[in-house]
């Protein structure tokens, strides 16, 4: 019955009309149980010159690599049989319709329409990863779609080859094809090409040094690829470990006997060779002994430089076995800390019952804290695998440390006297607009947290506001006539009754801190009775014990920019003031929930900032968890005297709970107000330095800030671009 249904569909690939062709063509990829004798015959494809049988390219190469025939080179004399007289076939045995299954791939792959290529295509790639067989068959046809016309049915072929090419083998005529797209100038399709390359069995040494070769030729032209780069270099060195181990003299450019120039560490195109051989090296114990004194100098430093590219090599121990025992015992080791670190915050944690003695001073505490969140997050940077847990506690233990100092500071009436590293008003303002922002952090940044520890984060921002609303009490803030302390107590309530939505609808119980808080009107409520009432929900330990256990499913939103990179101190991009300037943004998303919410901030000298939103075709899935950005800054300013450096960063927009608009002002004479976060200009561009989204957003950044030197000028000089060129 399948194979009945099979033939059918393979028939109307052949329809005269396009949709229906498209449709069967997709809906080939779908029959996983058919015959693989009928499977087969859909690249069935016979080519015929003067009624005699002509073999097509692909049969030619089969045989000639079969025979021991290089793709290219002099032939070692003619094959035997080769001469035979070719004998005039029976016409009445050969049929020039398709019937069934035959050549239906063929057909659809030959389509004009991009459409059914494309589907034909994908149905390829889903035929082939359930039958090893067919897959070897297909790679032919698939390498020739890399020559197609059009972008998205190339890309598909990639993508496609890149799903079978681990259970074949590549000859060497398809690896010139494959190799030749490196030349390509679209990011997308040279990125899916390293992708291909990481996954593919290589046979010949040959093969290995001009795969290597072409690559540095692709980071010699096109250098916002060094990542993709590196990463595909670290796959084929752990793959082909035996075939590196004969390509290490060349690649290092070694002397048996004389010592030659020392490589610059800081060259992308050495640090893609040491990539490749180091990666070989942990798997292959002949490889250390051949290797320069030079080479475990600059392995020492990018073993802490590149710690997710660069394996553990165990050098003087033969054992294969044991260095790959070197892995897995650096990550045991970083493991074992991260549970020291846990166990440190813990011993130090007070006591439930105030009747208890504490097992430390609260000073002592704090410093405790600090260390670990230092730890942590040291851990998070050497351990991919540690990576998301250890800086999501991070996160949570910075968060206890800001709100206990706060209330140590709240209580001891401590605001006034910032003398003895205290905190001082603006300190402690400051330091509770970060509490807050950590709290979003934790919540919309770190997924997978339990219920009971996002509840915990929201009474954590809520004791943020309690806190804002008693240190507005503390220095003598004129209370009942100010609007904008009213409007901190609205937003108080709003806050207070979101979180009690939040508690009914996971069925959670309301801790016993904040029962009593729901109960009270905080729009009228009387100052007394407002601190009176907001003093236990400061005094309580906001947040549990937190165990690792509670972080094995945490993944953490993160980006690593690519392009652009940090300027040195001498490069900087000149422009023509009030012109427009293009910056080019590149840059990888790592478990990025919602990649619509993904924003980019340019941040001036003078404290203003921009946010651009990019448009959602910039934005392209790379696979699970993970996408890939690829937009322009466009932004301009006016004259300067000088170059300046401007501070990229790649964050997110979340949805606040409150509109977070207000702030407490200071001046030296003492008195303090409450005034109003201004208010964005309509360029986007804020008049202070602080977040100049709209009220109900905040910008939480995911990435490390890259510092960009620019320099506008009054005019252009002939030596630059005026939109960008250095």
């Amino acid at each position: 019955m399948c194979d009945d249904a099979f033939a059918r569909v393979c028939d109307l690939v052949n329809d005269v009309s396009m949709p229906v062709r498209a449709l069967a063509a997709g809906l080939l990829g779908d029959f996983h149980s058919v015959n693989p004798q009928l499977l087969e015959q859909t690249l069935d494809k016979k080519l015929m010159s003067h009624l005699k049988g002509v073999k097509s390219d692909h049969e030619r190469q089969k045989e000639k690599h079969a025979a021991g025939g290089g793709a290219s080179g002099f032939d070692s004399g003619r094959t035997w049989g080769s001469s035979v007289p070719k004998l005039d076939m029976d016409v009445e045995d050969r049929s020039l319709m398709s019937a069934g299954a035959c050549g239906a791939f063929v057909h659809g792959l030959e389509d004009e329409y991009l459409e059914v290529r494309s589907a034909a295509v994908t149905s390829m790639c889903q035929l082939g990863t359930n039958s090893l067989s067919f897959a070897a068959q297909c790679v032919d046809f698939l390498v020739d779609m890399f020559n197609d016309e059009i972008q998205t049915v190339r890309l598909s072929a990639i993508n496609s080859l890149r799903q079978v090419s681990a259970t074949v083998q590549l000859r060497g005529d398809q690896m010139e094809t494959v190799l030749g797209v490196l030349e390509e100038t679209s990011a997308e399709i040279r990125e899916a090409m390293h992708s291909l390359l990481s996954t593919c069995q290589i046979t010949t040494v040959p093969g290995l040094r001009t795969t290597v070769h072409n690559l540095l030729d692709n980071l010699k032209k096109y250098s916002s690829d060094r990542e993709s780069i590196w990463r595909c270099l670290q796959k084929l060195g752990d793959h082909h470990s035996h075939l590196v181990s004969c390509l290490v003299p060349e690649l290092l450019n070694s002397h048996p006997f004389l010592m030659g120039k020392e490589p610059d560490v800081d060259d992308p195109a050495y640090v893609c060779i040491l990539i490749l051989v180091l990666n070989a090296a942990a798997l292959c114990p002949t490889i250390p002994p051949l290797l320069p004194s030079h080479v475990f100098r600059h392995y020492t430093y990018l073993r802490d430089a590149l710690p997710h590219l660069i394996p553990h090599i165990a050098v003087g121990v033969p054992s294969n076995s044991v260095s790959k025992l070197g892995l897995h015992t650096d990550h045991a080791v970083a493991h074992g800390f991260m549970q020291q670190v846990f166990c440190r915050a813990q011993a130090t944690r007070p006591p439930s019952s105030p009747s208890l003695p504490s097992p430390c001073s609260l000073a002592h505490r704090h410093q405790v804290l600090a260390t670990c969140v230092s730890d942590l997050v040291r851990v998070g940077n050497l351990d991919d695998q540690l990576s998301d847990r250890a800086n999501c506690a991070a996160t949570f233990l910075q968060c206890q440390l800001l709100g206990e100092e706060i209330s140590q500071a709240l209580s001891e009436d401590l605001l006034l006297l910032p003398s003895d590293g205290r905190l001082g008003p603006a300190h402690s303002e400051k330091s509770i607009r970060e509490l807050t922002i950590l709290s979003y952090r934790l919540e919309t940044l770190c997924r997978g947290l339990g219920a009971e520890l996002v509840g915990r984060v929201k009474i954590a921002r809520l004791a943020a506001n309690a806190m804002q609303l008693l240190l507005a009490v503390q220095l003598d803030v004129d209370t009942e006539k100010s609007k904008e302390f009213m409007d901190m107590k609205l937003k108080f309530q709003q806050r207070l009754n979101a979180l009690t939505r939040c508690f009914a609808g996971g069925n959670l119980a309301l801790p016993q801190v904040v029962k009593p808080l729901d109960d009270i009107d905080y729009v009228t409520i009387a100052t007394d009775s407002l601190v009176e009432s907001l003093q236990p929900l400061i005094a309580a330990p906001l947040y549990p014990s937190l165990c690792p256990s509670d972080l094995v499913a945490v993944r953490m939103a993160r980006a690593t920019i690519h392009e652009p990179q940090n300027f040195s101190q001498d490069e900087h991009t000149r422009f023509v003031y009030s012109l427009a300037l293009s910056i080019p943004v590149q840059a990888t998303l790592y478990n990025v929930a919602r990649p619509t919410d993904v924003a980019v901030q340019l941040r001036f000298p003078d404290g203003r900032r921009l946010f651009f939103t990019p448009k959602p075709s910039d934005i392209r899935s790379l696979g699970l968890h993970e996408d890939r950005l690829d937009t322009s800054v466009v932004t301009s300013h006016g004259l300067w005297t000088d170059p300046c450096q401007v501070e990229l960063c790649v964050g997110m927009r979340v949805h606040t709970d409150v509109p977070e608009t207000t702030r407490i002002s200071h001046t030296p004479a003492n008195k303090h107000t409450v005034s109003s976060i201004p208010r964005s200009n309509s360029n986007g561009v804020g008049s202070h330095s602080e977040d100049s989204m709209d009220p109900g957003h905040c910008f939480l950044a995911i990435s490390d800030v890259v510092k960009i030197n620019i320099f506008p000028q009054e005019t252009a000089s002939r030596s630059f671009n005026v939109f960008g060129g250095p």
